[in-house]
């Protein structure tokens, strides 16, 4: 089952509407679109809720001065606010009719098998990577309690599977899909995996923006909020992210469904959250930002290497479980949507 292309591909193919040069200059403006919608976007929504946030946090002092509710908590929430509703307003060019057929188990295997697999397959990679690590001294086991492991275990297994499904439905199932229809399937994966890694620059920090509103408060508290992630060592660990993106998207591409990359994106945070808890490194951690402590795990060599072992373990599975020709599978992806522009 294929989703059908939004209005906008189809029609930039229909014969007879205009001349050579004159299609040739329509389907270039047409390709923009989902690039200029996806610029538009995430800026719009920072820049909108940097404006607006100062205004709705004072009113909120107003009507509840004892409330004792950080403006970065205000700022977060009118950031996603805006953005839902820019990516209301701006469907039609993100491809929005193609996301349904990718939550479509096109495979014999099925969804909630494609699910685990991926999990498992996440497991796996990692354990491996971690194994070496211990053996090669630089991991540890920290000592923590049966009891404290335990209760983040659950935690980390719910809120790893609520993560993964959203950001594969707004990363792999919109951004990537609408941008492969305009760049092709390479540059639309470095570039979704890219805007992946670089969105945990933007960290919220409730000590920011508590005092001296303003107008340009929220500017302010943006400006601080990413300054404070900017070091070289948060460099890795978006190195990381980067790579768990390329992963991400090539299971994407090659099943043409979402539930191996939510299977897997779900595993990798599950296993990290509890690596965090249930191990500690050897060697100094190489710097202070939110991204270079809390994500220092993503960020070692190990944990690239456990990735990588995730996505071939993942495609391998997937290759045997539809016991079809391999080179038929390769030639399987994305809906019709994004295969106008491979």
């Amino acid at each position: 089952m294929e989703p059908s292309s939004p209005a906008v591909f189809a029609d930039s193919a229909a014969p007879g509407r205009a001349s050579a040069p004159g299609r040739e200059e329509a389907l270039s403006r047409l390709r923009l679109r989902p690039l200029l919608a996806w610029v538009i976007i995430p800026l719009g929504g920072l820049v909108l809720a940097a404006l607006a946030a100062p205004f709705i946090y004072s009113a909120l002092l107003e009507l509840l001065p004892k409330a004792d509710v950080p403006f970065s908590r205000v700022y977060n929430r009118a950031a996603m606010l805006i953005a839902a509703l820019l990516l209301l307003l701006l469907r039609d060019p993100l491809g929005w009719r193609g996301l349904p057929g990718l939550l479509v188990a096109r495979s014999g295997s099925g969804a909630v098998c494609q699910i685990v697999a991926g999990f498992l397959a996440a497991l796996l990679g990692v354990g491996i990577a971690v194994g070496a690590a211990l053996v090669m001294g630089w991991l540890a086991l920290a000592g923590s309690s049966y009891e404290f492991v335990a209760g983040r275990t659950a935690t980390a297994l719910v809120g790893g599977l609520v993560v993964a499904f959203l950001e594969e439905s707004f990363f792999r199932g919109l951004m990537f899909v609408s941008l492969a229809a305009s760049l092709g399937t390479l540059r639309a994966a470095i570039a979704s995996s890219g805007a992946y890694a670089l969105v945990h620059l933007l960290v919220s920090d409730p000590a920011l923006g508590r005092q001296g509103y303003s107008v340009g408060a929220g500017l302010a508290y943006l400006g601080n909020a990413v300054a404070r992630q900017i070091e070289p060592a948060s460099l890795l660990p978006l190195c990381g992210l980067f790579l768990c993106g390329l992963v991400l998207a090539l299971s994407v591409r090659r099943s043409g469904a979402l539930f191996l990359a939510i299977g897997l994106h779900a595993g990798w945070v599950f296993s990290f959250q509890v690596l965090r808890h249930a191990t500690r490194p050897l060697g100094a951690i190489p710097g202070h930002s939110y991204l270079a402590t809390h994500h220092y795990l993503v960020g070692t060599t190990w944990a690239w290497v456990g990735i990588f072992l995730g996505g071939i373990f993942v495609l391998s599975w997937w290759f045997w479980a539809e016991r079809r020709p391999v080179a038929e599978l390769l030639g399987a992806g994305l809906p019709r949507i994004a295969r106008k522009g491979v």
